[in-house]
Formats: structure tokens, C-alpha cells, sequence
């Protein structure tokens, strides 16, 4: 799995040739997480230049304001804690709203915002109330300049739903707690939804499959084109981040830079812009992680973050939920029926609906081996990783990368060690993508917590590498956050193993593998193995809710959705599934698509340029045309408040 990013090392300075920008792949874990140190965000020397809110003349009005109130009753006029609500103050005066005093700031965020949700609004209002933690949200929002707190907002609204998210979100004592009540809000949400579908046949005009960064984006584009209401998204996680939130070690090899630099071409132009950007996000990876590489934890929980606030805008949101069918039907308003089941009660609704939008991302792990034998006895392995997570990793003979990942999330250090320390023999990677090397920096990582080197974990142990072709390929693959890995090569820790595995078995001795690999002059090699991590590709969900549309999806079924694309010599923008010469207007975005990124460039930001320029060429002209006016909404905008 290749997750974002780049092939080559970057240049001097962390500034590499980039030819676009925009968002990615799609992410639904419970798990909870950190934040990173949002005061540490990277900006260009001109950005610094604007920190300091309060040095505004609105800045200071209302600081004023509000130490008057304070000294008038008594109240300390200075201190952490009453940080953050002079800052909030500050920005809601430049929105124009009424506040002079830090009552005024708590009753416009807990009672007058129209799109307040039980969950989250509790918690806004715990750390409105708390010294504690409203004091570290004031020292976490008073590193952000003016600027940097406009960040991808272009209203009112939005601005105002940044701030709240942020004073949530950045923090450390409340990030955690945020995600739960996102999770608990979208689910809320949802049933509400779930509910009115079970009542009768409803229509809307656009369902989009996954809400992870491509389906956040396309969320965010319908409501900025005005049509928020016109396009169900529907999720299979908790809160859309069912591949980045679950792995969350994986280190991606984009950059966040200096930040969020905007979705249109004038951003290419910048070049302390993220590589990860969220289009449409209240909150971006940058501010969670201000580290040039994040992790799939900190793309996770921003576009959970996005999800959600789209649904606070008025997008209809089903999370834990599949799509199990799409059919066509005739003699109904929709060309499609949709059908979906509740992954908890397993009830099945469906909606009628003119075009489906599959932004299902990075899908499972896949091997593409023909052996049957082999596939049943991986099927085996993984299957016991999968249902007993983090207590079968100390005698796990085979894994999926992104399976030990998501394992190793929970576990103690001790199973993680035992990985290496209790194998029966060597390590074995299969894979020369970033999947293939994250596990590897896991292992390193609590390896070095423990006090131990690698060579000391390992003992006498090596591990084989099936992946590398060649010296120029282990050179060009390890930079970046993957540099560190490339000692272990110098210094004979790493051996590759040349060829293409064919077969893999249990071995004779316990514990241990057997594995053929097929040379370049058509000899067989066999070796055994006491541990076996495989990152051989994913595997897309379409073709399982495709079947009736397409009883056997294959590549050649997805043909170019062409546009105007200022930023990349190839024009296409999305994929479309054509079927015996009839085109569907079913439309595969992100890494859903099939499309081929440009080198230098990450997936994050090449495809949600892309999905933004398809919503824009594509999507909305065909809504403009249509009296959208007696649609029935599936979130009435009383429910929305």
C-alpha cells in the first residue's frame, strides 16, 4: 500500500518540484490518539511575520472589553485560562458578531450556533468552563496568526466552525475526546437518516461511497456549490477514516510544510503548502502533527474532522454503514438504487439516486498470487491476526503490513518486540512500497524505546527483503522518513532477496514459513521463514456492491472522465464505469479511480485537486440544470439546527 507520496529523495531545503495539489485516499477506526504540537506549526518567514492576534486593532477592542468585564466582576484580568476565550473574541468581532465580553463569547458557541450537536456541543462547553482545559486550548490557539486561523475558510460559517474545531482539536486533553463525540454525533446523525429511509422510497440526486478525504472533499464542494443537501455520503467506519485512522502508525512520505495554502492554482505557487491538504476541512493535518511527515493517524482524524463538519453544514451522513448494491431499475425517479446495510443492527435501506460517486480509497490488503494453496494458508494466517488483533503477534508466522499495523496500535511493547525476539528464524518483507517499510520503522521504534538497537533485537537473525530489484531501487526508495532504514542494507541486517514470490507454505519446523521465489532466469529459490509481513497491494471494495452493474469489474471498465486541468499535463479527472460500450454514470474519484499520479507528486494532493476540478467541470453543471426545489431533504433544516 502506498499510502501518499513521492518516488525520489527530495532536494535541498524539504522543497521538492511539485507539479499540483490536493487531497487523498479515504480513512473508521475507535481508536483514540494524541495530538501533535500545534504550536510548532512550520510557516514562511512572511506568515511568522503575522502571529499575534491581539496586536490588531479588533484584537485589542475586544481585549479591552473584556478585561473591563473581568476586573468589573472581580475576576482575575490576565492567566492562561481566560486565553483562549480573548482569543475567540477577537475572531468573532471580525466576523462581525456582538462580543465584548467572555459571556458573550460562551453563549454565542453554546447557544446560538444553529449547528450545534449534542456530543461535540458538551464537550465545547466542558472546555469553555474548565480552567484546565480551556487553558490549553488558549496556549495552543495563541501560536496561530491571523492568517493561519482562516486557514482553507471562506465565510463566516466556516470560520466560525474552525475556531470551534480547533479549540477542540489541537489540544491534547480534548482531541481524544473530540473524536469520540464526533463519532457519537455522525452517529446520531445517521440514525436519524436511517430512520426516514426505512419510512418510504426517498430520492437523491448523488450518493458518494466514502467519506474519508475524497468524500469529505466532495461534501465540502456541494456545499460551497450550493448543493449540500443533494448528495448522501455513506461510510462503512465511524467517522470516515477506515484505512489512515486504523493503521495510524504508518508514517506517509508527503509533506505538511508550512500549511494549508488553498484549493485553487494560485496555491501551486506557494511552496510551503501542504502536501496533505483536506479541501473543505475546518482543521488540516498541520494542525494536529506540525511534523513534516504525519501519519496516518493525523490525516485520519482530520478528514473524521471534515466529515463531520460536513454533515454540520447540511450533508446527509450515513456512517456505519456498507453499500452492499447498486442496480439499475426503471420507472423511477432515480436511474439507481442504491442499497446499504447498518454494519450494527444489519438492517437494510436503499435510496434512488441519478449518479454514484465511489471514493472508496485504498480498499484491503491484497496478494496477487495464483497458488491456492497459498492464498488459503495466508487467508489462515490473517484471519487469526484480524480477530485476535494484538495477542496474536507474538507467534503470528504470517501478516498483512497494514494488519500489524492496526495491531500494534494497542499492544505492549513487549508483543511488538516479540515480533523480531520470538520469530523462529528470519524476517521476511514482501513489497517495495511504503507499507513494506512502516512496519519495519514500528518495530524500530519500540525497539528503541526498549534501549535496544536493531542488531540487538535481532540477535542472529536477518531480515529478507523481496522487493528491491536493485541498488538504485534501495536508494531511491529509502528517504524521507525512510532514510533511517538504509544502514540496515550498508550493513548486511537487510538482505534482498531477488525474484517474485510464487508460493508460500508452512514449513516443516513450527512457527515457520516456506516460501518459493521465482528468479529472473526462471529458477526456483526457496527459504524458511519465522516471520513473514506482507505488503504486496490493495484491493478495491467496488466490485462488491458493483456485481449487478458489473458481474466482473476489471481496470479496463473504468474509462477517463476528461476536463480543463491547469495543473497537470494529463487531463483526466476520474474514471467512469463503462459496461459492454454503455457508459453508467457511476464515477470512481481518488484512489478509486485507476488514475495514474505524476511522479514528485503524493497522492493526497493530486487527487483532491482532481476530485475538486470533477466536482466543478462534471457534477454541478448537471445539478444547476435540474428544479432541485421540491426534492424532499433527507436532513430537514430544522433537524440540521
Amino acid at each position: 500500500m502506498r499510502t501518499s507520496g513521492n518516488d525520489r529523495p527530495h532536494s535541498a531545503g524539504n522543497v521538492r518540484p511539485v507539479q499540483g495539489t490536493g487531497a487523498g485516499g479515504s480513512a473508521g477506526a475507535d481508536n483514540d490518539a494524541g495530538a501533535g504540537d500545534a504550536a510548532q506549526l512550520q510557516e514562511s518567514e512572511a506568515l511568522g511575520a503575522l502571529r499575534g492576534v491581539s496586536g490588531s486593532a479588533v484584537g485589542r477592542r475586544f481585549s479591552a472589553g473584556a478585561a473591563r468585564a473581568r476586573a468589573a466582576a472581580g475576576a482575575s484580568a490576565g492567566g492562561e485560562s481566560d486565553h483562549l476565550l480573548d482569543i475567540l473574541g477577537e475572531e468573532l468581532t471580525k466576523l462581525g458578531y456582538d462580543v465584548s465580553t467572555h459571556d458573550d463569547v460562551k453563549r454565542l458557541l453554546t447557544l446560538e450556533s444553529p449547528l450545534s450537536d449534542g456530543a461535540v456541543g458538551t464537550l465545547r462547553s466542558r472546555v469553555l468552563e474548565d480552567p484546565d482545559l480551556r487553558g490549553e486550548a488558549g496556549a495552543k490557539l495563541r501560536h496561530y496568526s491571523a492568517e493561519a486561523l482562516a486557514k482553507g475558510v471562506s465565510n463566516p460559517e466556516d470560520r466560525l466552525l474552525r475556531l470551534e474545531m480547533l479549540m477542540l482539536a489541537a489540544p491534547e486533553a480534548t482531541r481524544a475526546s473530540l473524536m469520540g463525540a464526533i463519532r457519537a454525533d455522525l452517529q446520531t446523525r445517521s440514525e436519524g437518516i436511517r430512520a426516514r429511509l426505512s419510512e418510504r422510497e426517498f430520492f437523491i440526486p448523488q450518493v458518494t461511497i466514502g467519506g474519508g478525504p475524497q468524500g469529505q472533499t466532495i461534501a465540502h464542494c456541494a456545499h460551497e456549490f450550493g448543493f449540500a443537501d443533494y448528495n448522501l455520503v455513506v461510510d462503512a467506519s465511524s467517522s470516515g477514516d477506515g484505512n489512515f485512522g486504523s493503521v495510524r502508525m504508518h508514517l506517509l512520505n508527503s509533506e505538511t510544510r508550512g500549511g494549508y495554502a488553498g484549493s485553487d492554482h494560485a496555491a501551486f505557487d506557494n511552496p510551503m503548502r501542504s502536501q496533505n491538504p483536506l479541501h473543505g476541512s475546518p482543521v488540516q493535518v498541520e494542525d494536529l502533527n506540525p511534523d513534516l511527515y504525519p501519519t496516518a493517524a493525523d490525516i485520519g482524524d482530520a478528514a473524521a474532522i471534515g466529515l463531520y463538519a460536513a454533515s454540520r453544514k447540511g450533508s446527509p451522513v450515513l456512517v456505519n454503514t456498507v453499500v452492499t448494491d447498486i442496480e439499475e431499475v426503471e420507472g423511477k425517479q432515480g436511474r439507481y438504487r442504491v442499497t446499504m446495510r447498518d454494519n450494527a443492527s444489519g438492517q437494510t435501506v436503499h435510496v434512488l439516486t441519478d449518479q454514484v460517486i465511489d471514493a472508496t480509497g485504498l480498499g484491503r490488503p491484497s496478494v496477487p498470487l495464483k497458488d491456492p494453496t497459498s492464498k488459503a494458508y495466508i487467508d489462515e494466517q490473517t484471519s487469526r491476526l484480524t480477530t485476535m488483533r494484538e495477542r496474536a503477534l507474538p507467534d503470528q508466522a504470517v501478516m498483512h503490513s497494514e494488519d500489524m499495523l492496526r495491531a500494534t496500535v494497542d499492544a505492549p511493547d513487549e508483543h511488538v518486540l516479540d515480533i523480531v525476539r520470538a520469530a523462529p528464524g528470519d524476517i521476511t518483507i514482501v513489497g517495495w512500497g511504503d507499507s513494506s517499510k512502516t512496519p519495519l520503522l514500528r518495530i524500530r521504534e519500540v525497539a528503541e524505546n526498549a534501549g535496544l538497537s536493531m542488531r540487538e533485537l535481532l540477535g542472529d537473525r536477518k531480515i529478507v527483503w523481496i522487493g528491491p530489484k536493485s541498488r538504485e531501487d534501495i536508494d531511491n526508495g529509502l528517504w524521507g522518513p525512510y532514510a533511517g532504514l538504509k544502514p540496515y542494507f550498508d550493513e548486511g541486517l537487510v538482505r534482498v532477496q531477488p525474484g517474485r514470490l510464487e508460493t508460500i507454505a508452512a514449513g516443516e519446523e513450527t512457527g515457520q514459513s516456506e516460501l518459493a521465489v521465482r528468479n529472473k532466469d526462471g529458477s526456483l529459490h526457496k527459504l524458511q521463514s519465522g516471520r513473514v509481513i506482507l505488503a504486496m497491494g490493495m484491493k478495491s471494495a467496488s466490485a462488491n456492491f458493483m456485481s449487478k452493474l458489473a458481474s466482473k469489474l476489471t481496470p479496463e471498465m473504468k474509462v477517463p472522465v476528461h476536463g480543463d486541468d491547469p495543473a497537470f499535463d494529463d487531463s483526466a479527472l476520474c474514471t467512469r464505469l463503462h459496461v459492454d460500450g454503455k457508459a453508467h454514470d457511476v464515477f470512481f474519484v481518488g484512489m478509486a479511480s485507476g488514475l495514474q499520479r505524476p511522479s514528485h507528486t503524493s497522492y493526497l494532493e493530486f487527487f483532491g485537486w482532481k476530485t475538486r476540478q470533477f466536482y466543478d467541470q462534471h457534477l454541478a453543471p448537471k445539478l444547476e440544470k435540474q428544479d432541485l426545489t421540491k426534492l424532499e431533504k433527507l436532513v430537514p433544516n430544522e433537524a440540521a439546527a
